[in-house]
């Protein structure tokens, strides 16, 4: 059944995506922040968002949270196993 391990899974894959890393940031500085932001096509690099809290950061979370896909495959796969306990479906 989905209890309360599951939304506790919910919640930290969401706090991965805005809040935690702007406040690692902000407490650590360059130590939590990526250096590498993307090529910008030509001989450059793509320069930090300028606002952490804006979309043009949330475009780039992935290079600052790549790691969540695991928490939300373990979510997906759970809620996948109770819709099929729910409807009878057969083991394999």
């Amino acid at each position: 059944k989905l209890g309360k391990k599951d939304l506790f899974i919910f919640l930290v894959y969401m706090l991965m995506a805005l809040p935690l890393p702007q406040i690692m940031h902000f407490v650590f500085r360059s130590w939590a922040w990526p250096v590498y932001w993307g090529d910008d096509g030509q001989d450059g690099f793509e320069p930090p968002p300028g606002d952490i809290w804006s979309w043009d950061y949330m475009e780039f979370n992935s290079v600052a949270s790549d790691h969540r896909w695991y928490l939300i495959m373990v979510l997906e796969a759970r809620i996948f196993m109770q819709i099929c306990e729910l409807v009878g479906a057969p083991g394999w």
